[in-house]
């Protein structure tokens, strides 16, 4: 079986050191990138894909919405951020099928935005 593959944008080492750990508990291939223009050069996501980006800026974040919105596939996406509160919720609300976590983000909720929303249970016949 095919091993997941996350891709993570971080140019902190010890918190992509901690992602590392963090995908090899769970299986995860983990594909550093130091930015997003790095990531741009490289990756070649598939739909199962996972993208994180740390983002601090809302011009990061702009540049970044755009770069992925010219994709071909789309990735599951996780952008993890510290700008204030009012703009991740609008960020969110105009990003379908982006999740927003803020910082500091607990291993809880990526393992839930990894996960992705919850598949309503089969009716029973």
């Amino acid at each position: 079986m095919k091993r997941r593959v996350l891709h993570l944008i971080e140019t902190t080492g010890t918190v992509a050191d901690a992602f590392e750990a963090f995908a090899a508990a769970r299986g995860f291939t983990l594909l550093r990138h130091d930015t997003d223009w790095s990531a741009a050069i490289d990756f070649l996501p598939l739909a199962d894909d996972v993208l994180i980006a740390d983002l601090d800026r809302p011009d990061d974040v702009r540049g970044f919405l755009g770069w992925l919105g010219r994709l071909a596939l789309m990735p599951r996406t996780i952008i993890v951020t510290s700008l204030e509160t009012g703009f991740a919720a609008a960020l969110s609300a105009g990003a379908t099928g982006i999740v927003i976590l803020a910082k500091p983000i607990r291993v809880e909720e990526l393992d839930a935005a990894i996960a992705g929303p919850a598949k309503p249970a089969a009716e029973s016949a």
